[in-house]
């Protein structure tokens, strides 16, 4: 009975966290996200533009699983299928979490309290339920940890193929190289030291063939091989990255956003941005956090009326670490300091980077706690107590708020959009930018349009062919930016704005629906605040 049980819990424990994930799909996307999902729908097969070096299988692997979706006759959107994807990979992330957990902590109440940790962590939750190669790369590092536990075979050859799944799905999976190797060493201490190097080699040797080759392959594929340039090129290539990413040299800085990161990984939200938009909402869940919040003061206060001056027992029992587990606490220790170096320095504002080392802070806390529940009399379920209260908290200010249209005021200008665009729209642009990547993936109807280059008598032939063809087309911003500074630009869309909206009146009709409550019949639509710009601008013939 007990053998089941065990079998059972965690699948429970998993299935109930793909549920929450399922129920509560963010809408305030991954910037990277979108274009994911575009390139997905664009592509007609496997083909290099599903190829990127950051991330060099994930778009294949997405496009994968969006056309047997639709084999299996679910005609789900990209976007829809990797939000799912990744919700289902979580799931699986959970379930090796909690059986490491089992296996080391022989606990099934602290299994379960901590996989609920890590499951709902802010940052952490936020992922599982959006388009991103982070969720799948851990999934793969949580693999790869589990072939190089203490007290282990080694098995070294395993071990390179996990490891290469996580760094073909992100390069920052390979941070974790120092974890296997110092857990390899672990697993072969009684070889001697000859052999030890050699299995340390071995996977050395079988991670590098396997990534290299991945990756040659793909660059082979998406720029056409090394040229005469050698393999500069290549190197280039695999190194690349947006041009606002680089080391930074404020130490004080770095410090605080690493310090904030770590605290914005497990909570996060706008209290007052939630409590101003869903006031009902945020009102009863924060009246159950205030009940929470009470119960651990409570208890705390309760804990230092105990024991008064004696802080000798508590101090005693919890930093210490189960001398068996301290093999463990060496390889989580190099899991953590890998990334946090590297992070310290590299763009430590990015909270989500700090993903790759979540499950060792949750397991180094467990540990931890494990210590702690030992030396005491009965449990009192604190541990379970404050993990619910981040849960709350989390899904209160951070997920349902995150599950809204009004968490992504460009989504929200998107939808309205597709109630103006019919079936045949032209959207011209100059740059396509991120703003109109998730207006043109939410209203695949229109045609988008390079306008290049920047001929208005041209485009005035073409505004006749689409009025013939009874279509309608419009500027983007960096269309409409380009129109305004050429010479005669402003005169030109004063002649070619269509009549409705020459002399719009004065106010927020300018702007559609519930971001200024305009009018479909307008010509213009904006979104313009401190944050963005984005403007459409109807056109049509003279």
């Amino acid at each position: 009975m007990g053998a089941i049980k065990a079998k059972i819990l965690p699948l429970a424990i998993c299935l109930g966290i793909f549920a929450v994930y399922l129920s509560l799909p963010t809408r305030n996307y991954y910037w990277d996200g979108i274009p994911f999902a575009l390139q997905i729908e664009d592509a007609q097969k496997l083909a290099p533009s599903l190829i990127h070096p950051n991330h060099i299988v994930y778009t294949a692997a997405g496009y994968l699983a969006y056309r047997l979706v639709h084999a299996l006759g679910f005609h789900t959107r990209a976007l829809a299928t990797l939000q799912i994807t990744n919700s289902l990979l979580s799931a699986a992330c959970a379930y090796l979490f909690f059986e490491l957990l089992m296996f080391h902590l022989g606990s099934a109440y602290l299994s379960s309290v901590l996989t609920l940790a890590f499951s709902f962590a802010a940052t952490w939750w936020k992922f599982s339920t959006d388009a991103n190669s982070y969720v799948p790369s851990v999934l793969f590092l949580l693999l790869c940890f589990h072939l190089v536990l203490p007290g282990r075979s080694s098995r070294p050859a395993l071990a390179a193929v996990a490891h290469t799944g996580a760094m073909l799905f992100h390069q920052l999976a390979v941070l974790f190289y120092p974890v296997v190797v110092v857990g390899l060493l672990q697993q072969t201490s009684l070889l001697s030291r000859r052999r030890r190097l050699f299995v340390v080699l071995q996977y050395s040797a079988i991670a590098l063939l396997l990534t290299g080759t991945a990756y040659y392959s793909g660059f082979y594929w998406r720029q056409g091989g090394l040229g005469k340039q050698g393999l500069s090129p290549f190197v280039s290539w695999i190194t690349s990255h947006s041009p606002d990413a680089s080391f930074s040299r404020d130490v004080w800085s770095d410090a605080f956003y690493s310090l904030r990161g770590h605290l914005r990984l497990f909570l996060g939200g706008k209290p007052v941005w939630a409590l101003r938009q869903w006031p009902d909402f945020t009102m009863g869940m924060s009246a159950i956090l205030v009940v929470m919040l009470s119960g651990l003061l409570y208890r705390l206060v309760k804990r230092l009326v105990k024991f008064g001056s004696e802080v000798k027992p508590f101090a005693a029992g919890a930093p210490r670490v189960n001398p068996s587990l301290k093999p463990l606490a060496v390889l989580l220790a190099v899991w953590i300091a890998s990334y946090l170096l590297f992070l310290f320095f590299w763009l430590p504002a990015n909270t989500f980077y700090r993903l790759f080392y979540l499950p060792a802070l949750v397991l180094l806390l467990g540990i931890w706690v494990a210590r702690y529940e030992a030396g005491r009399a009965g449990r009192r379920y604190g541990t379970a107590l404050m993990v619910g209260i981040m849960v709350v908290s989390n899904l209160t200010f951070e997920i349902f708020p995150n599950s809204r249209v009004q968490s992504n005021p460009p989504l929200a200008l998107a939808l309205e959009m597709g109630r103006v665009w019919v079936p045949g729209t032209l959207v011209y642009y100059s740059t396509f930018n991120t703003d109109d990547w998730t207006i043109r993936y939410f209203n695949p109807q229109t045609t988008w349009k390079k306008w290049e280059p920047a001929d208005l008598a041209a485009l005035d032939a073409e505004l006749q062919q689409i009025q013939r063809n009874a279509g309608s087309a419009w500027l983007d911003t960096t269309a409409l930016d380009l129109v305004l500074s050429m010479p005669g630009g402003s005169e030109w869309l004063g002649k070619h704005t269509p009549r409705t909206n020459r002399n719009p009146e004065p106010g927020p009709q300018s702007t559609p629906g519930p971001l200024g409550g305009g009018r479909p019949e307008n010509a213009r639509f904006e979104l313009v605040d401190n944050r963005r710009r984005i403007i459409f601008q109807k056109i049509g013939p003279a």
